[in-house]
C-alpha cells in the first residue's frame, strides 16, 4: 500500500501534509475513544512520511461526504 500511495504523490508532483482517507482495514485496525489505531505497516509509513491522517468515521455521512466529493471531482 505504501508504494501505491508514494506513486500517487509522484503523479501529483508532490506530497500533501494531510491525507483524508476512508476507514479501511489496510489502514486502521480500531478506534479507541477517538484515537485511531493504525495497522503496523501504515503507522510506519505515516511516521516515515510525516503525514497527518484524517480518517472518515464509520457510519458518519458528513465525514464520508468529504472523500466522496473529492472523488467525484476527478
Amino acid at each position: 500500500m505504501a508504494n501505491a500511495i508514494r506513486r500517487c504523490f509522484e503523479w501529483m508532483g508532490g506530497e500533501p501534509e494531510e491525507l483524508v482517507l476512508d476507514q479501511d482495514r489496510l489502514i486502521a485496525v480500531n478506534e479507541n475513544y477517538g484515537k485511531i489505531i493504525y495497522t503496523k505497516e501504515f503507522e510506519a509509513f505515516r511516521q516515515i512520511e510525516k503525514l497527518d491522517v484524517y480518517l472518515c468515521r464509520k457510519g458518519d455521512p458528513p465525514s464520508k461526504g468529504i472523500i466522496e466529493a473529492v472523488v467525484s471531482e476527478i
